[in-house]
């Protein structure tokens, strides 16, 4: 096949055709971009390859500073034929670089470092995909069918197609942030209240389902009050940070941890048994005490953990049974004294 040189395109994009590509997005279900990013990407990567008949088509990001590497792909050439990229190698690394789309016949001539393909297609477009004045990746159409050239116009048509895909990886970007700020304290590092309480109910339900064990901890920092009183609330706050780390090195990666309230912890410990809870709890219960925590100072703060156990569906069979009756318990370890743990306290 001869080779030709990459071309920027110059042909105008008709005003009809332009229309319908700026509002393709209107009719296009999204969907949960946060979570299925890949998914969403692929069927809108699906209709960028119908638009401009293609025959398949990839979506590249980077992976570092200088590299690209494919984060969907259709077509003949699959994974195996689209390795990563240096950043100015290959049309891609070309298109990234330069922040400029090409289109190319054949084999490309004068581009350093051309990566082949299993099957190289006989024309492709390639378009920087930027959003606030940064690059992101790149889209590359592809066709394969000696007789199918792609043109100039497609190529402008490829660019409104890599505008929206900007917007739908920057909107993507954006729920994550959004979620992270709704299911996580900032302070702790751990997961606020309002996720864990819908995460205990998911949990409860599949105890339910399963006849799987469950265990439900409140936990308390001993004479936290006068961390406040004595050191100010800014030491206070380094207290809670470093407490939320210890919290998450110390449990299980299934456990489910959070901030209550204040200084006043819980963590959801699904698929445990009372054994189980006992060991994760005396595990984190020894952290604490063997950790060193500082005054503004320097000056080293010894700090005890209370908790109080219960366990479905022995002490309640819904999320606001559990949660009192851990309450209670933790009440009852705290009359006990500093560093006690409770498992079963009498109603009242």
């Amino acid at each position: 096949m001869p080779e030709d040189s990459p071309r920027l395109g110059d042909e105008p994009l008709s005003v009809a055709r332009a229309a319908r590509l700026a509002t393709l997005l209107e009719s296009f279900p999204i969907g949960d971009l946060r979570a299925n990013q890949d998914e969403v990407l692929l069927d809108y990567l699906d209709r960028c390859i119908e638009e401009l008949d293609a025959e398949g088509g990839s979506i590249m990001v980077f992976t570092g500073p200088r590299e690209l590497a494919v984060r969907v792909v259709r077509g003949d050439a699959g994974r195996a034929g689209l390795s990563p990229v240096p950043l100015g190698h290959s049309v891609a690394g070309r298109v990234a670089e330069t922040a400029t789309g090409l289109l190319v016949h054949g084999t490309p001539a004068g581009l350093d470092g051309f990566v082949p393909k299993r099957r190289a297609p006989a024309s492709a477009v390639s378009v920087p995909i930027r959003l606030g004045g940064r690059t992101l990746g790149v889209l590359n159409l592809n066709r394969w069918t000696p007789s199918r050239r792609f043109t100039d116009a497609d190529l402008q048509a490829a660019r409104l197609l890599a505008h929206q895909v900007a917007w739908m990886m920057g909107l993507g970007h954006r729920m994550a942030e959004l979620w992270d700020t709704v299911v996580t304290d900032a302070l702790t590092g751990l997961h606020t209240r309002r996720y864990f309480r819908a995460r205990l109910d998911e949990e409860i339900a599949r105890a339910s389902r399963y006849e799987l064990p469950l265990c439900v901890v409140m936990t308390d920092l001993d004479e936290f009050k006068q961390i406040n009183t004595y050191y100010g609330h800014l030491a206070a706050d380094e207290v809670l940070h470093d407490l939320g780390a210890l919290v998450r090195r110390h449990v299980r990666s299934m456990d489910v941890p959070a901030r209550y309230g204040g200084d006043e912890f819980v963590l959801l410990l699904p698929e445990a048994d009372l054994d189980t809870a006992v060991s994760v709890i005396k595990r984190l219960q020894e952290a604490v005490a063997a950790y060193r925590f500082v005054g503004p100072q320097g000056e080293p703060i010894v700090l005890s953990l209370c908790a109080g156990i219960t366990l479905y569906p022995l002490d309640g069979r819904d999320a606001d049974e559990l949660l009192r009756r851990a309450d209670l318990a933790l009440l009852d370890a705290k009359a006990r004294g500093p560093g006690t743990l409770s498992i079963e306290v009498e109603e009242v």
